[in-house]
C-alpha cells in the first residue's frame, strides 16, 4: 500500500491516519513500514518518523535500525548516537551487524571516529563495559544517558535483590 499509494509524507499521514484508526498501527510490522519511509524513504521527514518510532510498544531490532539511519542521515547525528545509547539501555533488543554502520557513520560524521572504534570488535553488552563505555560519552559529549542508566541499573538491583529474598 505505501509503494503504490504513498508518494509524499501528506500521503502517508493519511494512510497512518487510517491505521491508527483501524487499530492497524498497533501492528510492528505496519508501523515498521510507517516509519521506515518518514526515516529513510524520498520524502523524509525525522520529526514524523520520531513520533511514530515513540509510539511504538516494543520497538524490534529493524525499528530500532531504522530510526538510527534515518537519524544519522541527518543535520544532527547526535540524535542516532542518543538512540543507539537508548536502545542499549532502556531496551531488550541487542544491536546486531546491521546496526554498527549506522552508528559508526554517526560518530564519523561528529568527528569523532576514534569513539565509535571504540564500539568495533568490542563486547560491550558486558554491564561493566557498558556502564564505562557510557560515562565516556556522558563525559565527553554530555549525551546525558548516566541519570538513565543509573535508573536501569538500580531497578534491576532491586529486581535481583526481590528475586533472592
Amino acid at each position: 500500500m505505501l509503494e503504490t499509494n504513498c508518494h509524499t509524507i501528506k500521503d502517508l499521514k493519511k494512510i497512518h491516519a487510517h491505521l491508527i484508526k483501524t487499530g492497524l498501527a498497533k501492528d510492528t510490522v505496519a508501523a515498521s513500514r510507517v516509519l521506515a519511509f518518514c526515516a529513510t524513504g524520498p520524502a523524509r521527514d525525522l520529526d514524523y518518523a520520531f513520533s511514530v518510532f515513540k509510539q511504538i510498544e516494543e520497538p524490534n531490532l529493524f525499528i530500532w535500525n531504522t530510526i538510527i539511519r534515518g537519524f544519522c542521515q541527518s543535520s544532527d547525528p547526535r540524535v542516532a548516537i542518543s538512540l543507539f545509547v537508548e536502545m542499549l539501555v532502556g531496551s531488550r533488543v541487542r544491536p546486531e551487524k546491521l546496526t554498527y554502520p549506522a552508528v559508526f557513520k554517526a560518530y564519523t560524521q561528529l568527528g569523532l571516529a576514534e569513539d565509535g572504534a571504540q564500539l568495533h570488535g568490542t563486547e560491550i553488552f558486558d554491564s561493566n563495559k557498558l556502564h564505562e563505555f557510557l560515562e565516556v560519552m556522558d563525559q565527553r559529549y554530555d549525551f546525558n544517558v548516566l541519570p538513565i542508566l543509573n535508573h536501569v541499573s538500580n531497578v534491576c538491583s532491586s529486581d535481583i535483590s526481590t528475586a533472592i529474598v
